[in-house]
């Protein structure tokens, strides 16, 4: 005959005096016992551990504002870069909802809505597939607060697209593709 191994809950309920308990502890030891072998607790505590996962996602803030030797330790030198007058990205912000996109192709400075459509400069060429960086209009506006410097600068680095003006960067957006921010 072979020798089974036993579970907690067979031990527990077969065995009690092992247990040197009051009548209440073992009932309830026992409960708690079942509730953790069974496989429907396991399903619960997933479920509410991913609702709660979900629910606290973070605010649909999209970028934060460092200072530039911040942004040259997280994210690397600046391999390239591209002016834009802060006047002309001031007015782009009114052209556009909730976010603006940034992105240099062919080392030019490209900036687009949040409808991925062209805002500068008149006659860029794009492709649905070239990567931009996606920032909360609120983001934008306070790097532009930080500083009255007279050109923005969108700077390519080994990994990352970042905003400068100034002594300070804008950085932590959305590349889009493939996290476009929804309409």
């Amino acid at each position: 005959m072979m020798n089974r191994k036993k579970s907690l809950v067979h031990v527990l309920n077969h065995y009690p005096r092992i247990f040197n308990m009051l009548p209440l502890q073992k009932k309830f030891l026992s409960l708690y016992a079942r509730i953790i072998m069974s496989k429907i607790y396991h399903v619960i505590v997933i479920s509410t551990l991913l609702l709660l996962f979900l629910s606290c996602s973070p605010t649909q803030q999209i970028g934060k504002v460092f200072t530039n030797t911040e942004a040259y330790q997280q994210f690397g030198a600046v391999i390239y870069s591209s002016e834009v007058p802060r006047e002309k990205v001031i007015e782009l912000l009114n052209k556009t909802e909730k976010t603006i996109m940034f992105g240099l192709v062919n080392k030019i400075a490209i900036i687009l809505d949040n409808n991925r459509k062209l805002l500068y400069p008149a006659k860029a060429e794009y492709t649905d597939t070239d990567v931009f960086t996606a920032y909360n209009i609120s983001s934008v506006k306070e790097l532009l607060s930080k500083s009255n410097s007279q050109s923005v600068v969108i700077e390519q680095r080994r990994e990352v697209l970042s905003v400068s003006l100034s002594n300070y960067t804008l950085e932590t957006g959305w590349k889009c593709p493939p996290n476009c921010p929804e309409n």
